[in-house]
């Protein structure tokens, strides 16, 4: 069971006097879930005394001008393009405030939560832990236990934590590949090739994208697993003698996030996470490439605190 709220720290900036006890602050509406979403149903109010992992994200110092650093090196017409920041001069856009914390902190230990961490890249998020009695006087809120009818597990998202990640669990299925000797050579027009089967040569065509080794030695590419999506070493090289052979001795490398994992065997393998890594490999000739796989529970977690609804789509985790 996990809590997980975004506050901006505006939010906190109110004047109070010392007195013997704690003086209430003016309360906002950051957020609000007014019904559990569709496949939870509640159980039961939280346990007073069960424990919730909080973490605060403060307002970055000046995230429009992360934008428009960012733009001015990306612009192939700007003086900047190509002088890329580096992690320092990201972190000074992205560091909150130090009366960003100090109000948040304050804040905290206003309601008897004191043992607050820094965390994050930048320092710009703020982990503490709390009993759910405590959490719903900080956040005047009512916690409960929800679980979802379909798998017949408690969920261990509470509400009304206002966002509901939606795990997938889907088959392992199998697509068939053509054969090679349906294939035209890559000297033939992309846009033909493309309407049987679409391969790292057709792509190249159609983007103007260089099959020649990149010449960049630091350049890096990544490969986001979630889900249980995990990369195939065999069926990469298969790939690869079947479309890309001047690349045979090519891999990828695996870092994993959070107890991730990538297993080998063929019946883990995953559609998703094997096409990415293949054509990454296939059509950006040269460019290392990692594949980070991230545990199930990651994924929940991420997506909890970024998808303010029902979440479809993947979320690519930042990784230090």
């Amino acid at each position: 069971m996990f809590g997980v709220i975004l506050l901006s720290v505006p939010l906190f900036v109110v004047s109070s006097v010392v007195t013997g006890s704690p003086t209430p602050r003016a309360m906002s509406v950051h957020d609000q879930r007014d019904a559990a979403p569709n496949r939870f149903v509640k159980a039961e109010l939280a346990d007073p005394q069960a424990t919730l992992d909080f973490r605060i994200g403060l307002t970055p110092m000046n995230i429009a001008g992360l934008e428009k650093a960012l733009y001015a090196v990306s612009e192939p017409g700007s003086d900047l393009y190509g002088q890329h920041l580096s992690l320092e001069e990201v972190k000074a856009f992205s560091v909150p405030t130090s009366g960003a914390v100090t109000a948040v902190t304050d804040w905290l230990a206003d309601n008897g939560i004191t043992e607050v961490k820094p965390n994050g890249a930048f320092d710009d998020w703020l982990t503490f832990t709390a009993p759910v009695e405590k959490a719903n006087t900080l956040l005047n809120a009512q916690y409960e236990n929800l679980y979802t009818p379909k798998r017949g597990n408690d969920s261990s998202v509470v509400h009304p934590t206002t966002s509901f990640a939606k795990l997938t669990f889907s088959p392992t299925s199998m697509v068939p590949i053509p054969l090679t000797s349906n294939l035209t050579e890559r000297a033939n027009p992309a846009p033909s090739l493309c309407n049987s089967v679409v391969t790292p040569a057709c792509l190249q065509d159609l983007y103007n994208i260089l099959s020649t080794p990149a010449t960049q030695p630091t350049n890096r590419l990544v490969v986001s697993g979630f889900d249980d999506q995990f990369a195939q070493t065999a069926d990469l090289q298969k790939f690869l003698v079947d479309f890309r052979p001047d690349l045979i001795s090519t891999s990828f490398t695996v870092q994993t996030l959070d107890g991730g994992q990538n297993p080998q065997r063929a019946n883990e393998a995953g559609i998703e996470a094997n096409l990415d890594i293949q054509y990454t490999v296939g059509i950006a000739t040269g460019v290392p490439t990692i594949f980070i796989s991230a545990s199930v529970e990651i994924r929940m977690k991420i997506s909890a605190t970024f998808c303010s609804n029902d979440c479809e789509e993947t979320v690519v985790a930042g990784i230090q």
